[in-house]
C-alpha cells in the first residue's frame, strides 16, 4: 500500500528526491485516468472509455484486461508505449486534500525515491521555500488538476446530452467467456442523431472532440489481447524450460520414456479444460504430445506435454492450423476436446478435417447433434429414451399426448446442460417452445427418473478398448464435478459395443446414461466423440486408459476389452471422487463455503489423484487462491 504524506519543512527539509527511474509502481494499474489534452496522443495506441468518478464521467485509458494487469509495463519496469500518461510522469508525487480542504503537495515514500543521497534534487532551500525543481513538479501538478477540471466539465456536457452508454467487453478465458464490465463508451448511434445545435454546443466545449477520440480508440482492445497473448506466451514458453530441467521426484508418477520413433498425438482445444490431464495419459501410454490451443488455454499448466503451437484467439485461425497440421502427415493420432470444434467441421463440411471425426461411418455423423443422436439410436436398437423431433410449434399436442410430463428438452447444438430443460408443467413447456426460432428443432424425450452414470471409453475402428462408468454426484451443481465409481455392468457394457460397433466409433468417446429407478435399466442420453477431464481417473479403478491407448496408437494390436474388476475391489469410500479445483469452484460460486473447505481437507477425493503432476496441482492450487482471495471465514460460535 502507498505511504502518502504531505510534503513539508519539516518532515523533508534534510532529504532529497528523484523521479521514478522506471514504471514498476503502476505494474497493478489496468486504468489511469486522463484529461482531455491527452486523448488526442493516447487515443492513437490505446482503447479510452469512460469511468464513473465522483457522481460524474472521466476518460480513462485501459492497461490491461483484468484486475492488477498493466501490459503497458513490462517485467523490467519499462514503459511499453511512446506517450506516458500525465498521472504517471510526475510519480511519486501527487496533490492531496488537507482536513480543511486545502490542496497539498504529497510524496508516495513507499516509492524509495526520497532519502539523503546527494544525488537527488533537495526539497527545500530554506524554511518555506522549496526548491526550483519540487516548485515546478507542484507547477505541473496543478495544471494537471485544471485540466481535470475541464475534462469532467466535458464529460458531465456529454452524459447531459444521453451520449454515454454501457460498455461491456466479452473476452475468452480457460473458463468460458470473460466480460469486463463496469466501463462505459460514446453511443456513436446517439451521437449521429443529435441536431445541429447539440454538436455546435459540443464542439465549443471541446467535447465532440472527446467524444470522437474514444470511438477511434474502440480498435485498440485487439492491441491490448494481442499484449496479453504475448505476455501469456512468454510464460509459458519460460514454464516449458523449467519443465526440460526440471529433475525426477518421487511424488511424480515417472512417464514412459519416449523414443525417437514414439508415435505423435496432437491435442486440440479452444476454450475448453477437459484435456488438462490427457497428456499424462498420452505419455503413459508412450506417446509424443504436442498442444495445439491458444496461449490462454489451461491444458498448458500439465506438465506432461512435449510441444505447444499456438491456435491463435478464434475457432477460424485454430482451424487453418489444424488443417495444415492435419496434411503435414507428422501425427499418429488426432484428439479434439471441444464439441464446438467438432460440430463446425461437421455442420461446415470442412473435407480437410472430416477424418478427424471420431465417427468413421459417414452415415453416423449426425449423433454429433441431440436430434440425430436420438434417431440413430432409435434405428438401430439402441437403448434410449422416447422422443419426438420437434420441427416447429406445431408438434406441442403431440409430445404432451405421447411422453407426457415432466418433458425434457433439448436444443440440437448444446453441451455442459446448457441447453438442456427438465419441464414439469404444461405452461412453461409452452412458453419455451413458443420462444424458441427453430432454427435448429428441438429435441423432446420422455423423461426417466434414476441415477445418472457417465462414462469414458476408447474405441479402435468400432471395437470397444476399455470403458468406466460412475454414478454423478450433486447434479445441481452442473456437469458432473464428483463422482462414484462402479463395477462395469455387463448391460451397460453391450450398449457402447452395440454403438461403436454401428458408428464404427474410433478414438475416445464419453457418454451419459439413466438408470432407471423402477427398473434398473440403462437408457443411454448421450455420446460425445471426445474425451472428458475423467479419462485420467479411469487408472484407479481397474481401467487403464494409457494401456488401452498403446493398443489404440499400435497397427496389428488385436483390439481387446480389459478385464472388468469385480464389485468386491472397489471400496465404496475411495471409489468417490470429487474433481479437484473444478468441485470446488463449483461449491464456492453455490455459496456452498463450508463444503468447498472440507473437500480441500479430503485428500482420499481429490488431491490423491493429482499429485502425479505438481505443475498442474501447483496451477490448480493458484486457481484455489484466488477463489479464496477476499472470502471471509464464517463466524465460529461457543457452544
Amino acid at each position: 500500500m502507498p505511504s502518502v504524506h504531505a510534503v513539508s519543512y519539516d518532515r523533508h527539509a534534510g532529504q532529497r528526491w528523484r523521479l521514478r527511474a522506471h514504471f514498476g509502481f503502476a505494474a497493478e494499474d489496468a486504468l489511469v485516468t486522463l484529461a482531455t489534452d491527452e486523448l488526442p496522443n493516447l487515443a492513437m495506441m490505446l482503447p479510452v472509455c469512460l469511468v464513473r468518478q465522483e457522481g460524474g464521467f472521466v476518460p480513462a485509458a485501459m492497461l490491461g484486461l483484468r484486475p492488477g494487469e498493466n501490459l503497458m509495463v513490462d517485467n523490467a519496469g519499462r514503459w511499453l508505449g511512446k506517450f506516458v500518461p500525465a498521472a504517471f510522469k510526475s510519480y511519486p508525487f501527487l496533490l492531496g486534500t488537507s482536513a480543511d480542504g486545502q490542496r497539498l503537495l504529497c510524496i508516495d515514500e513507499d516509492a524509495g525515491l526520497a532519502d539523503d543521497d546527494e544525488a537527488g534534487e533537495p526539497f527545500f532551500v530554506a524554511p518555506g521555500q522549496p526548491s526550483p525543481a519540487l516548485a515546478g513538479i507542484l507547477e505541473v501538478l496543478r495544471g494537471g488538476e485544471q485540466s481535470r477540471a475541464v475534462t469532467v466539465a466535458v464529460c458531465a456536457l456529454l452524459d447531459q446530452h444521453g451520449l454515454i452508454q454501457p460498455w461491456h467487453i466479452a473476452l475468452p478465458s480457460p473458463t468460458g467467456t470473460r466480460h469486463i464490465t463496469d466501463l462505459f463508451r460514446i453511443d456513436e448511434a446517439a451521437l449521429g442523431r443529435l441536431p445541429a445545435e447539440a454538436l455546435a454546443e459540443l464542439s465549443r466545449a471541446g467535447a465532440l472532440a472527446v467524444a470522437y477520440c474514444q470511438l477511434l480508440s474502440v480498435q485498440h482492445v485487439a492491441t491490448l489481447r494481442e499484449l496479453a497473448a504475448a505476455r501469456a506466451e512468454a510464460v509459458v514458453r519460460a514454464q516449458m524450460a523449467r519443465l526440460a530441467d526440471r529433475s525426477a521426484s518421487p511424488a511424480v508418477a515417472a512417464p514412459m520414456p519416449v523414443v525417437a520413433t514414439a508415435p505423435k498425438v496432437l491435442l486440440v482445444t479452444f476454450d475448453w479444460s477437459t484435456l488438462v490431464e490427457m497428456p499424462y495419459v498420452l505419455r503413459q501410454a508412450g506417446c509424443e504430445v504436442h498442444v495445439l490451443c491458444p496461449s490462454f488455454n489451461r491444458t498448458l499448466t500439465s506438465g506432461f506435454y512435449h510441444h505447444w503451437i499456438n491456435a491463435g484467439e478464434s475457432l477460424d485461425t485454430l482451424l487453418t492450423q489444424l488443417a495444415k497440421l492435419a496434411a503435414s502427415g507428422t501425427y499418429h493420432a488426432i484428439i479434439i476436446g471441444d464439441d464446438p470444434i467438432l460440430w463446425k467441421i461437421y455442420r461446415e463440411n470442412i473435407g480437410a478435417l472430416l477424418h478427424l471425426l471420431p465417427v468413421r461411418r459417414a452415415e453416423a455423423l449426425p449423433v454429433l447433434s441431440k436430434v440425430g443422436f436420438s434417431e440413430y439410436c432409435r434405428d438401430h436398437a439402441i437403448a434410449s429414451p422416447a422422443f419426438i423431433r420437434m420441427d416447429n410449434a406445431d408438434a406441442t399436442s403431440e409430445v404432451l399426448l405421447s411422453l407426457g410430463l415432466p418433458i425434457v428438452l433439448k436444443e440440437n447444438y448444446s453441451n455442459g446442460g446448457a441447453g438442456v430443460r427438465i419441464l414439469h408443467d404444461e405452461a412453461a413447456f409452452l412458453q419455451f417452445v413458443a420462444s424458441h426460432d427453430f432454427s435448429e428443432p428441438l429435441l423432446a424425450q420422455r423423461h426417466i427418473a434414476g441415477d445418472v452414470v457417465g462414462v469414458d471409453a476408447l474405441f479402435k475402428d468400432g471395437e470397444l478398448l476399455e470403458l468406466v462408468c460412475a454414478y454423478d454426484i450433486d447434479a445441481t451443481l452442473g456437469p458432473a464435478s464428483k463422482r462414484r465409481y462402479f463395477a462395469n455392468p455387463p448391460e451397460l457394457e453391450d450398449i457402447f459395443i452395440r454403438l461403436g460397433r454401428s458408428a464404427l466409433l474410433h478414438g475416445f468417446v464419453n457418454g451419459t446414461l439413466i438408470k432407471e429407478a423402477t427398473t434398473q435399466r440403462y437408457f443411454l442420453l448421450e455420446a460425445d466423440p471426445r474425451p472428458t477431464k475423467w479419462v485420467v481417473f479411469g487408472r484407479w479403478f481397474g481401467h487403464d486408459f494409457a494401456a488401452a491407448y498403446q493398443r489404440f496408437i499400435n497397427a496389428g494390436v488385436p483390439c481387446e476389452v480389459a478385464v472388468r474388476p469385480n464389485v468386491g475391489e472397489l471400496d465404496s469410500k475411495l471409489a468417490e471422487v470429487e474433481h479437484f479445483p473444478t468441485h470446488f469452484v463449483r461449491l464456492m460460486q453455490a455459496g456452498r463455503r463450508d463444503e468447498a473447505l472440507l473437500h480441500l481437507l479430503d485428500y482420499d477425493r481429490n488431491l490423491r489423484y493429482l499429485v502425479y503432476d505438481p505443475v498442474l496441482l501447483a496451477a490448480n492450487t493458484q486457481e484455489i487462491s484466488r477463489q479464496l482471495t477476499g472470502w471471509q471465514a464464517p463466524e465460529c460460535r461457543d457452544r
